[in-house]
Formats: structure tokens, sequence, C-alpha cells
């Protein structure tokens, strides 16, 4: 049937159809965009949940210095290949949570972006058993100073990630930008809200980005709304949340993603 839609109406019309219907949002976008508006457009970023290094890239070619945690080799492989010029970018090849220690790591068929440290799909299957560190310890070991964007997108352990992070020993990052779903936490134990309220203890205004709930993993998402913490949620939608503390940055935000 896919074949004979585009059959008849064609490839280039499909195309111009999908990006009437899902509309492009990217929320490292517009934290990127914002800093070159402000001519704060240098600095280190730590990515935790590289995959092929699409969110880093970009930072990469204005010379930040990156740190990158991506624990699926097969994802690794493919990152390799993208990242040729290394100088600026450290790959660990182990997970974040927490705690150190070693957990079984799961991967997919349905989408190399699910990889996790959580088994919450019907798919996943164990594909090793990882290293996992934390934050703290990772900063400490290889002196990592003056983060400025801290990344998290782990398929559940985004949480845990930031509780391994000494905010009371290490400079806070200017922005943090972490995903969350109900869906898939509730398996930890926590949600969104504890997510909200935990940045906010720390120092943050929160910005959150909500997309529409999800059909399948792998395939098109739809972007709802970004709104500024406080506001109502959809506990079946999924989405990413902006911490910051730079007060201008919000109006620049919602402007860009509304």
């Amino acid at each position: 049937m896919k074949k004979k839609i585009k059959k008849l109406i064609g490839k280039k019309f499909l195309n111009f159809l999908k990006k009437l219907l899902y509309k492009r949002i990217d929320e490292l976008d517009v934290i990127h965009n914002y800093l070159k508006r402000i001519n704060s457009n240098h600095g280190v970023m730590v990515d935790v949940g590289v995959h092929y290094g699409e969110s880093c890239i970009p930072f990469l070619k204005d010379g930040w210095k990156v740190y990158g945690f991506e624990p699926d080799k097969e994802n690794q492989k493919i990152l390799k290949k993208e990242i040729t010029d290394t100088s600026n970018f450290v790959l660990f090849d182990y997970a974040l949570s927490n705690e150190p220690g070693e957990m079984n790591f799961y991967a997919s068929e349905e989408s190399t972006g699910i990889s996790s440290l959580l088994n919450f799909h019907e798919t996943h299957i164990i594909s090793n058993v990882v290293k996992v560190e934390t934050l703290k310890n990772i900063i400490d070991q290889h002196n990592i100073q003056n983060i400025k964007l801290l990344k998290i997108d782990v398929e559940g352990y985004d949480y845990f990630v930031l509780k391994g992070f000494d905010f009371e020993k290490h400079t806070h990052p200017e922005y943090i930008i972490c995903e969350y779903e109900d869906l898939k936490t509730s398996k930890l134990g926590y949600n969104v809200l504890d997510m909200i309220e935990y940045l906010q203890t720390i120092g943050y205004k929160v910005l959150v980005c909500e997309w529409e709930p999800i059909i399948k993993y792998g395939g098109h998402h739809r972007f709802n709304k970004a709104k500024f913490y406080p506001c109502d949620l959809n506990p079946k939608a999924w989405g990413n949340l902006i911490a910051f503390k730079d007060e201008n940055f919000i109006q620049f935000a919602l402007k860009k993603m509304n």
C-alpha cells in the first residue's frame, strides 16, 4: 500500500506532506542558536547517549569540547564513522547511572535509539553486560571542568544519570536537557514531576518540551508544545526537559518552538 501511495503522489510531494504533518523541532538546536545569539557558543558539552552523534556534531563543528557516552556497540561503529576528527571528542563506551557497577544492556531491532539499561520494550534483548559509572566519578577522574551543556537521552535512566552528578561539588551546567516518558520510567519508580522537582531544588527553571504519545519507536514523532513549568502535563506524552538559569532564554525558546 505504501509503495502504491508513493507511486501515485510522488516522493517529493510525500516528503512535503510529512514536513507539514510533522513539525521539525530540535530542542538542542534551540539551545545552540540561543548561545550563538548571545555570543556564548563555545565550551564543554557532556553528551550522555550519543547514538550517532546527531546532537553533538553541530557543537563539535563550532569548536566545543565534547565528552560522549555510548555503550551500544553497534551505535559506536556508526558513531566512529560520523565523527572522524576526535581532537575535541572523547568517547566512553560505558553507561551512566547514580551508582557504579555492571548491568545488563538491552538492544532492539525496533529502533537503534531505544538501547537502554531498562528492559521496557517487548523487542528488547540482552546485548551485553556493560560497565556503569557516575558523572561525579568521570568528572573527577578526567578533571572535566566548566560544563556548559549536559545532554541526557538514555531511555529511562535519565533521572539516575542526573543523580550521579554532584551538584554540591561541581559547577552547575548552564543548560541541562534530559528526556522523560512516564510510561517508561514508572518501571523505575519515578516520573517527570520527580525530575522537575529535583532540577528546581538545585536552582534551575524548567521548560517542558512535550511531544505527542509515541506510536512506534523509530518512526516519526509529533511535537505538541513547549511550556514553562508549572504547567499541565499529559501523562501519556513524552518529551524533553530543558533546565536553565538564564531568564532571557525562556522567551527565545518559546518563540522558536511554539
